[in-house]
């Protein structure tokens, strides 16, 4: 399966979940990476 749009937006859900369990993971074990994720990620949106 290629990277299509299509294929991105049906496997969002999944990805979702899988990006907060990750998440999860990386905040109890590195706090203050997570905080430098959130500020790239304000970068990266604005």
């Amino acid at each position: 399966m290629q990277n299509s749009p299509l294929s991105v937006l049906w496997l969002a859900p999944q990805l979702r979940h899988d990006a907060e369990a990750i998440w999860a993971a990386i905040s109890l074990v590195n706090p203050r990476l997570v905080d430098a994720m959130k500020l790239s990620f304000k970068l990266l949106l604005h």
